[in-house]
């Protein structure tokens, strides 16, 4: 069973932004003369197009579900969660509470993933590619979250915890 991630309207902005500021400061590197200016300007559109590369690297292209393992599919590669380990599924809207912290990742290029915190759930990894739906998968003692497109994949999901 496949599902497919595509990007909610903050990450589609967010991503297009980033987008638009390397090529603005191309622009301007064209455009400046002084030396120092385009060295800075150079070494921001560098750090900016490595973020930018990094984030579409890791970002989610589709969840699959193979026997008994969960496959997070990314550019790079693929992340694989075993399912005999899966005590719950929720709703991450019902369970959340107050604030989201993110500890460490991503939160908007490409989409949502890294480590974050939240009050209600605790720890968790984000697999994501939109902020709702949003999925907290508990594996054992880790938490994962993520955002597949089709609701039947979910279901699915559910049924497992079920059986």
């Amino acid at each position: 069973m496949k599902s497919s991630a595509s990007l909610d309207w903050w990450a589609k902005i967010l991503t297009a932004f980033m987008f638009g500021v390397v090529g603005f400061l191309i622009y301007e590197i064209i455009m400046i003369n002084e030396g120092k200016a385009r060295i800075g300007l150079s070494f921001g559109v560098v750090t900016l197009t490595i973020v930018i590369i990094w984030c579409y690297m890791n970002s989610v292209k589709e969840y699959v579900v193979e026997g008994n393992s969960l496959i997070v599919q990314r550019v790079k590669g693929q992340k694989t969660f075993d399912l005999n380990a899966l005590t719950s599924v929720e709703n991450y809207g019902e369970v959340k509470q107050g604030m989201t912290w993110r500890t460490m990742g991503n939160g908007g290029l490409f989409g949502y993933f890294g480590s974050f915190n939240n009050k209600g759930v605790g720890d968790f990894s984000m697999y994501a590619t939109r902020q709702k739906p949003l999925w907290i998968l508990t594996l054992g003692k880790e938490k994962i979250a993520i955002s597949p497109d089709d609701a039947s994949f979910i279901t699915a999901l559910q049924e497992l915890v079920k059986a």
